[in-house]
């Protein structure tokens, strides 16, 4: 049995099931939980009724194939169920595959108290019927895909000396009743055959418009689906990850982000880290390129292109690079935003350092258009990772990028990259999981 932890004040729409806040009346699970046939939700204390919304698990279409991010990143149709009547203190039993909700009153109608917050964690339960819980399911197309692609990555692995192999992942924007918990799994079993250095998320884990709350266990879930890989998992910020898209009193401190996304504390003000992967050779760069309260909300402060320029010149002669970071810092493939803020600084910094004391770019990698790109207009290449999310829209894409037509229950549902690197020569090769190809990056 779980205790079910219920926002104060905050009630439901009865047309589109969504949360009203500041509703004196009633308290509400901010959360959609996944419930199976034989699910019961139980009063615990009877100074209170409740009701349980149920959403249909069934996506819109336009949410797949339109720009746009959903009301409370939920990709569930409210079935309409709650009314005045349907507050009880009876049990409640799950008779379908449904997601719900938990709204609860005080038995005598009275708006709610200080008391009744205190409350607020011991008033309902959830008991599932755990026997029934669905396990790790791995589709038909996509298990022809793994063996597929392991063999692709495993054959390369072999001609490469002393090979670097990360998994690329990029804008999961996690939704309810969304797709990642199929991209979860997919990763996890090609972890299982290929051997992995390390798994990095180019950034924007969710859509960053819940609860501070909300938006930290869903973000938490991602990296813990990607850690169950045995695998180091490397984040980089994006754009909607500091929960900007909420409102002011939902935005993350650089300290919650920390805590949230596991970064390292490597710069004192910004979330920009680097890690040595000695046995190759490599120092892996992640930069932060998003601030909301800048004017020129993309791009980088001058403080991280002096850090950048400290974590370059710290490493040992000879050590290769690999930058990441969330959006481009050239401008012109933004898919937003035309001028990236000391852009061309940036990419001047890693310009200069190329060929010093032996050092080599060896690429930058980004994610935040969803969609492929590889500029080879500088010294190193910059490739752009589509989204592995659910999603085929045409607007916001940059001149020359590659969108790839996605299609639920299809093989094309997913879309992300596995990189080996030849860190010697600097080959490099992206084999794409789902929608898109491989790419050959020279």
């Amino acid at each position: 049995m779980e205790k079910i932890e219920l926002t104060y004040k905050c009630g439901l729409s009865r047309k589109d099931g969504t949360l009203i806040p500041n509703d004196e009346y009633y308290m509400t699970l901010e959360e959609q939980i996944q419930g199976m046939p034989g699910d019961r939700v139980l009063l615990l204390d009877k100074d209170y009724v409740f009701a349980v919304a149920l959403y249909f698990p069934r996506r819109l279409k336009k949410l797949i194939y339109e720009y746009g991010y959903a009301k409370e990143a939920n990709w569930t149709i409210y079935s309409r169920n709650v009314d005045d009547e349907s507050f009880s203190d009876a049990d409640f039993v799950i008779r379908k595959d449904r997601y719900f909700r938990v709204v609860v009153i005080r038995r005598d109608g009275r708006p709610l108290t200080e008391a009744d917050k205190k409350k607020a964690d011991s008033i309902v339960a959830y008991e599932p019927m755990e026997e029934k819980r669905p396990g790790t399911i791995v589709r038909p197309w996509f298990r022809r895909e793994i063996e597929k692609k392991s063999a692709e990555i495993e054959k390369i692995q072999k001609q490469f000396k002393n090979p670097l192999t990360l998994l690329l992942i990029a804008d999961s924007h996690y939704t309810v009743n969304g797709t990642w918990d199929d991209t979860a799994t997919n990763v996890n079993e090609m972890a299982k055959s290929v051997h992995y250095d390390g798994i990095v998320h180019l950034g924007d884990l969710t859509d960053g418009m819940l609860s501070k709350g909300l938006t930290e266990k869903y973000a938490k879930k991602i990296i813990s689906d990607l850690r169950n890989t045995g695998c180091p998992v490397y984040v980089t910020i994006g754009n909607h990850d500091n929960n900007y898209f909420k409102n002011p009193l939902h935005i993350y401190s650089k300290d919650e982000m920390r805590d949230v996304y596991e970064i390292p504390k490597c710069s004192k003000d910004y979330l920009d880290y680097y890690v040595d992967l000695k046995e190759h050779g490599i120092r892996l760069i992640f930069v932060e390129s998003f601030n909301n309260n800048r004017f020129f909300r993309y791009g980088y402060d001058v403080a991280q292109l002096i850090w950048l320029k400290k974590a370059i010149k710290s490493a040992k002669k000879g050590t290769r690079f690999l930058i990441f970071t969330h959006d481009t810092p050239d401008g012109r493939y933004d898919c937003i935003s035309v001028h990236t803020l000391n852009g061309k600084a940036f990419i001047k910094i890693l310009e200069h350092y190329n060929g010093l004391n032996g050092y080599k770019i060896l690429g930058l990698f980004y994610g935040h258009t969803h969609a492929d790109f590889v500029s080879r207009d500088f010294e190193f290449p910059m490739v752009s990772v589509n989204s592995c999310k659910l999603e085929f829209f045409k607007k916001f894409k940059p001149r020359g990028a590659v969108r790839w037509y996605k299609q639920e229950n299809s093989v094309r549902q997913d879309s992300w990259d596995t990189l080996i690197l030849e860190p010697e020569t600097g080959r490099m090769e992206l084999i794409r999981f789902g929608a898109g190809e491989n790419r050959h990056i020279k």
